[in-house]
């Protein structure tokens, strides 16, 4: 009968710890990205977040915009909301908005790139993860 209850206690918290892995409570972490702008071509690529050291509010995102893993952008997180102050990631100027999804398996941006071999476009970005 002990070993019963000791399966059984041993399966539950098991199966808890899964259930923990697999739910986000922030937005750290490997995201893929779809732009669609109405200048370029569809694009999929990956990025990766990290919080600031400056500021627990603000996030770094690597390789914005397929801008390389050695730019960061920053942006501004309250709840659910984000904003992209105006600031330049390589060769563009970049600002914008967007919201996260509250399971934190994605994130909705709308952005407006200026520079480079682009000019001015608007791009609207989807960020998911598993």
């Amino acid at each position: 009968m002990r070993i019963i209850i000791v399966l059984v206690t041993l399966s539950l918290f098991l199966f808890g710890c899964e259930k923990d892995r697999d739910e986000y409570k922030s937005i750290i972490g490997e995201w893929l990205v779809e732009d669609t702008g109405d200048l370029t071509n569809y694009r999929r690529y990956e990025v990766g977040i990290q919080r600031s050291p400056r500021d627990t509010s603000l996030f770094e995102i690597t390789n914005f915009y397929r801008t390389g893993i050695s730019t960061e952008l920053t942006v501004l997180v309250d709840g659910f909301n984000i904003e992209i102050n105006t600031q330049q990631v390589g060769n563009y100027m970049i600002e914008g908005s967007g919201t996260v999804e509250s399971d934190y398996k994605q994130i909705n941006l709308e952005y407006e790139v200026n520079g480079g071999d682009v000019g001015y476009e608007t791009v609207i970005s989807v960020m998911t993860r598993n």
